[in-house]
């Protein structure tokens, strides 16, 4: 019996999770194009300066594995950060096959400056919260974020891409 009202239970907060997930999936992505339309860049190269600020000089290929996206379509926002000169590709000498992106002297003040302003665009969203909200919110995302990395981890690792 307690097998079963553990599965119901179960069951009842994994449609939850699942909706409000989705729910702020959505709104996340609000969040992100509301920030970056006022900066001037589209969240996806907003994502390629915040990976850039701590993995500088990376391979185009590791650039758009980790954000999310096809070389050619990493091939255009490389493009568009390059015209507002804020990254540099340089060949690499050891392989000329491979390209390296770095943030441009510009791009360096420019992506700093941007990363903060997300801190603080944050800080301004958590304002409306009270403390035992803020702290309750922070303690159950930790849990979410690592079992959901763990999963994601242990499925990946089994062939699950």
């Amino acid at each position: 019996m307690e097998t079963t009202i553990k599965n119901i239970r179960y069951d009842e907060h994994a449609k939850v999770i699942a909706e409000l997930t989705y729910e702020v999936e959505k709104s996340c992505h609000k969040k992100e194009v509301l920030f970056c339309n006022s900066k001037g860049v589209s969240p996806m190269e907003f994502r390629c300066l915040r990976y850039l600020v701590d993995n500088n000089f990376t391979s185009i290929k590791d650039l758009a594995d980790e954000v999310g996206v096809t070389p050619p379509r990493i091939t255009t926002l490389l493009n568009k950060l390059e015209s507002k000169n804020l990254i540099e590709r340089k060949i690499n000498f050891d392989d000329r096959r491979i390209i390296k992106v770095s943030l441009s002297k510009k791009g360096v003040e420019f992506a700093k400056n941007i990363c903060d302003e997300y801190l603080e665009f944050h800080r301004s969203i958590l304002e409306s919260m009270n403390n035992d909200d803020l702290d309750g919110l922070f303690k159950n995302l930790t849990v979410f974020h690592k079992t959901l990395s763990n999963f994601l981890n242990k499925n990946f690792s089994q062939g699950g891409k």
